[in-house]
């Protein structure tokens, strides 16, 4: 005699626990996973670099490490990127060409001399160079602008003259280190640290700034700007802009597993052996 191995109460079950795992796994990747694709446990960067770039300048270090058998990497880390040791490559972002250009002459103990200005307009307060050798380490040394600190033995940190933030006013104001945008005039613009196709909003008090695009000296991309500033200056709010079109494209995904998983669930009508 063949009767179904799951009848109909038992599969509703199944499809609803099926659901609300779907639910549980989207949910934890809006949280989790729109905050960066990986983080790490540990990092090499000293306390002292990490509280900077987690702070309100939100600048970036360049990590630049080098092996015994010539080979080079390098990475950027600032308070939203995956942090170095983890076993994904850190989406670099902005100024990919221009840091992996810098990251090998930085290598070949052949800086440019305008190091430090380049690190500033990027928005680079670090620079964490690992397996440094004597040539490097003078090379860096006899730069304006960077002051060198021991990380360890092998390791050297050099820090960019001037509060470097992410965020800087036009003229000769200086850098947004509190997040707080200073009294001044009217028609000042923002610049951002980020090349022009990055997607990032700001406001200040609230009012949101119109976002466009300006040439800076020394960097190849385009950079972010935002104008007007108030006069009056106020708090600002700076970030990337939050696609909402991922969550979604997630949930299609479990809903697709979900319906293709739904017919295996089931069960098969099999043959019962004796009564």
């Amino acid at each position: 005699m063949l009767e179904k191995a799951q009848p109909a109460a038992l599969l509703r079950s199944r499809l609803a626990a099926l659901a609300v795992a779907g639910a549980l796994a989207i949910g934890t990747w809006a949280v989790v996973g729109f905050n960066g694709p990986v983080r790490s446990i540990s990092t090499v960067l000293p306390g002292y670099v990490r509280d900077v770039i987690s702070s309100g300048r939100d600048s970036r270090a360049l990590a630049v490490q080098m092996d015994g058998d010539d080979r080079v990497t390098w990475n950027v880390i600032d308070a939203r990127q995956p942090q170095w040791g983890v076993g994904e490559r850190n989406p670099v972002g902005s100024f990919d060409r221009q840091f992996n250009s810098l990251a090998y002459s930085i290598a070949a103990g052949d800086p440019p001399v305008d190091l430090a200005e380049r690190f500033r307009l990027m928005g680079v307060s670090h620079l964490y160079v690992g397996g440094v050798e004597g040539q490097q380490r003078a090379a860096l040394d006899n730069l304006e602008g960077l002051i060198s600190n021991p990380a360890d033995d092998r390791s050297t940190v050099w820090t960019v003259g001037g509060l470097v933030s992410r965020a800087s006013i036009d003229g000769d104001e200086p850098f947004i280190v509190d997040g707080q945008v200073p009294a001044g005039a009217a028609d000042r613009t923002m610049y951002l640290a980020e090349s022009a196709g990055a997607d990032w909003q700001a406001s200040v008090d609230g009012v949101r700034l119109e976002r466009g695009a300006a040439e800076r000296p020394l960097i190849a991309d385009s950079v972010t700007t935002f104008s007007p500033l108030p006069a009056a200056g106020g708090a600002l709010h700076l970030e990337p802009t939050q696609h909402w079109w991922h969550f979604w494209l997630q949930a299609a995904v479990m809903l697709s597993i979900a319906l293709l998983a739904a017919p295996t669930l089931g069960g098969a009508a099999v043959a019962r052996r004796g009564q």
